[in-house]
C-alpha cells in the first residue's frame, strides 16, 4: 500500500514518512502549555473577585487533569460572566481535554467572536481546531494569532509550530515561512523535525534540490533519524532519479528502525529494496544496443 503524507497526493512506493509532520513533542503546544498560558493570561494586578478566584481554582483542577471538575467550575464561570473571554477560553480548553471537542470548538469560537482582536481566543481556537484535525479551519485563527503576537510574544514559537503543521497538512507555501522563522529560536535551530518538515513542503512544491538540502540539514542534527533517511531515499528514488543513493538511504533507514525497535514501514522498505535490486539486475542483463552502421550509398 502506498504511504501518504498528510493530505497531499501519495508518493510512489514508499512515500516520505510523515514524521508526525512536526514531531516536536517537547516543544509543541500541549495541554500543559495551554493551561499554563491560560493561567498567565489571568491579569495578576486585578482585584481578587469571585470570578478571578473561581478561574484560578479551575486552572488548578485542570492542571491535575481533573477535567470533569474543571469543566463544572469553568461552566459556572461562564454562566456568571458569559462575555468574559478568559472564562470562555479556559472552559473551551477543559472541554477539549475532557474529550468534548465539538463543544470546545463552539465555546472557543464564541470567544473569538467576542474578542477578534485578542491573541488568546484566536490562538486557542486554532490550537483546538488543529488538535481536532481541522487543519484548513485552523489556519485563519492561528494566522490572526501570529499577527497579534505582540500581545504575547513568548507564545509565538507555539503559534509557528501549530501553523506550520496546518500548512504542511494543506501544502500551503506559508508553512515554509513559519518553519524558517522557527529556526531563529535556539530550541528549534537544531531540531531535525523543523528541517524535515521544511523538506516535505519543498518536495510537495517541486523544489527538489532545496528539499535535499533541508533533509540533509535534518540529518546533520540526527544522523540516525529513520524518518529523515527514508525521506531522502524517496526523494532520490522518486523525484531525483538516483536509485543508487535511494538504495543507500533505504538501507540506512531500515537499519535505524531495526536498531530502535521500530517496526513501522520495515516491510515496505524491504519490498522497495527488492524491486530496486530487481530493476538493477534487469538493466544489467539487458544487452546494450549498438548502432548499426548505415549501408554505403549505391553507385
Amino acid at each position: 500500500m502506498d504511504a501518504k503524507l498528510s493530505t497531499c497526493p501519495p508518493l510512489r512506493n514508499i512515500g516520505p514518512a510523515q514524521a508526525e509532520c512536526l514531531c516536536m513533542s517537547k516543544q509543541r503546544a500541549t495541554c500543559a502549555l495551554a493551561l499554563l498560558t491560560a493561567a498567565l493570561f489571568l491579569v495578576p494586578g486585578c482585584t481578587r473577585t469571585d470570578l478571578d478566584t473561581a478561574l484560578q481554582e479551575a486552572v488548578v483542577l485542570a492542571s491535575k487533569a481533573k477535567w470533569d471538575l474543571a469543566i463544572e467550575q469553568t461552566e459556572k464561570c461562564v454562566d456568571v460572566a458569559p462575555k468574559d473571554t478568559t472564562a470562555l477560553v479556559l472552559h473551551g480548553i477543559c472541554l477539549y481535554e475532557g474529550e468534548r471537542q465539538e463543544d470546545a470548538l463552539e465555546i472557543l469560537q464564541q470567544a473569538v467572536t467576542l474578542a477578534p482582536e485578542e491573541f488568546m481566543p484566536n490562538f486557542f481556537y486554532g490550537w483546538a481546531l488543529a488538535g481536532a484535525g481541522k487543519y484548513a479551519d485552523a489556519v485563519a485563527p492561528l494566522s490572526r494569532a501570529r499577527e497579534l503576537r505582540d500581545q504575547h510574544p513568548d507564545a509565538l514559537p507555539d503559534v509557528l509550530v501549530l501553523l506550520a503543521k496546518c500548512c504542511l497538512e494543506q501544502n500551503l507555501p506559508k508553512g515554509k515561512t513559519c518553519l524558517q522563522a522557527l529556526r531563529r529560536y535556539r530550541s528549534f535551530a537544531e531540531s531535525p523535525e523543523v528541517y524535515n518538515s521544511l523538506g516535505l513542503l519543498q518536495v510537495y512544491q517541486g523544489e527538489y534540490e532545496n528539499a535535499r538540502e533541508s533533509f540533509g540539514e535534518a540529518l546533520r542534527h540526527d544522523r540516525e533519524n529513520a524518518v529523515v533517511l527514508q525521506n531522502l531515499a524517496v526523494l532520490n528514488d522518486v523525484y531525483l532519479g538516483d536509485p543508487v543513493k535511494a538504495q543507500k538511504y533505504y538501507l540506512s533507514s531500515l537499519a535505524a528502525r531495526q536498531a530502535a525497535g521500530d517496526s513501522r514501514n520495515q516491510e515496505k522498505i524491504r519490498g522497495r529494496l527488492k524491486r530496486l535490486a530487481k530493476e538493477r539486475r534487469r538493466l544489467l542483463s539487458t544487452p546494450e544496443k549498438k548502432d548499426t552502421p548505415a549501408e554505403p550509398p549505391g553507385e
